[in-house]
């Protein structure tokens, strides 16, 4: 084997605000003949543009995103912010696993904010969660979602969401979230954006494209190479084996062309096998424009939407490093060889698609499928009572 993976740990969450965190786990992954090239990994809308000014990354009282809400986590580590979207039973909240459980430490509340009419929220306290139990706790996991039940229904001002069934590879997407903010591609800070927040005024939209999920076999080795071994794919080699293949991945384009686009999937692939990869040609694109942008801490959990349905749960951020930045650092894109949302990093996100059967299991009952049980014969009734004290 060619890459040495050295996959680590480290700490749970960053500081943003007195007694606020966001719900983060990293690992730095080192592959190449002797680990000299690295890639940090991190669970956390930084756009192209302007996101406090300009209108494309707003996303106003509309039933559009009504039901896109503010998680607040209480835990022994403190208080945490993620993002995530009502379901069509109104009670069931769609999020990411790692908001829920693993490097957050022991959680002991959790309320979810809605804003259906203006800036004064419709705070829902949770009455239990749920991780996928197929979640390892690894930051690229395709199982990092879960889901919170709310103590009672969200008015009907609160949109429910379908889940996307059909397949988000090579769409265009756009996700929502409530987290870090960053302004024209240079990542997510005070200056360029503004921290995570609970209320209305924090909620972003931005677009992307689902370049490429992680099991595609274009990331196969063609042939054993000083970065991996022939047939075996390369993000078994950087630590995210062994279930990686669903997750999702875009990348975050300046919208130019040429070696300084900060195009991280096409410099990624050319860099991996310039003579025989594939991704390195079909995924190299310009982006959307002004339109693009990626996801930042705190935006975890939210969705990703495709013809309004929810397609993607935001799951961690990703860069490869700087693009021709030094010896040992690779020509991989990122405009600042750090991990913060800027051109030339990645997204990763979690396939609805994939999940929605879990997720299904996970919501409440119709109203007529209750009112078939109340109808039917005794021994029904005393399954369905049954049925419900096992989910509780």
């Amino acid at each position: 084997m060619k890459f040495l993976p050295s996959a680590r740990a480290v700490g749970a969450a960053l500081v943003l605000a007195p007694a606020m965190l966001f719900a983060q786990s990293q690992q730095v992954l080192r592959f190449g003949d002797a680990g000299q090239y690295t890639a940090t990994v991190q669970s956390l809308v930084s756009a192209a543009g302007n996101v406090n000014t300009d209108s494309r990354y707003m996303t106003p009282v509309s039933p559009a995103y009504n039901g896109v809400g503010s998680i607040r986590i209480t835990s022994d580590s403190g208080t945490f912010i993620c993002s995530g979207s009502l379901l069509k039973d109104g009670v069931t909240v769609l999020t990411a696993a790692h908001c829920l459980t693993g490097g957050i430490g022991h959680v002991s509340a959790i309320s979810v904010n809605f804003y259906p009419t203006n800036s004064t929220p419709e705070t829902i306290n949770a009455l239990n969660w749920q991780a996928n139990p197929n979640y390892s706790g690894n930051v690229i996991d395709e199982n990092d979602i879960g889901v919170i039940h709310l103590v009672n229904a969200a008015s009907a001002g609160v949109t429910r969401y379908d889940m996307y069934s059909g397949t988000a590879e090579n769409n265009t997407f756009e996700f929502v979230g409530f987290g870090q903010r960053g302004s024209n591609g240079a990542g997510v800070n005070a200056a360029n954006g503004g921290g995570p927040g609970f209320g209305l005024a924090s909620r972003r939209k931005g677009q992307n494209l689902f370049d490429i999920s992680l099991g595609d076999s274009r990331w196969d080795c063609p042939v054993t190479s000083q970065y991996c071994d022939q047939g075996v794919n390369f993000w078994e080699y950087v630590g995210a084996a062994p279930n990686f293949d669903h997750v999702l991945l875009t990348d975050f384009d300046n919208g130019s062309a040429g070696p300084l686009s900060n195009d991280a999937m096409c410099f990624l692939g050319a860099a991996l096998y310039p003579q025989y990869m594939t991704l390195g040609v079909s995924e190299c694109n310009s982006g959307l424009g002004l339109n693009e942008a990626i996801s930042g801490g705190g935006d975890s959990g939210g969705p990703g939407f495709i013809n309004g349905q929810i397609a993607s749960v935001t799951s961690f951020g990703l860069t490869f490093g700087a693009y021709s930045a030094g010896p040992g650092t690779g020509p991989f894109g990122d405009i600042n060889n750090r991990l913060d949302s800027s051109f030339g990093e990645f997204s990763g996100f979690t396939d609805v698609a994939y999940q929605e059967a879990w997720v299904n299991t996970q919501l409440a009952p119709e109203p007529s499928t209750m009112v078939l049980m109340a109808s039917g014969l005794i021994g029904v009734a005393g399954f369905a009572r049954r049925r419900r004290n096992k989910k509780a």
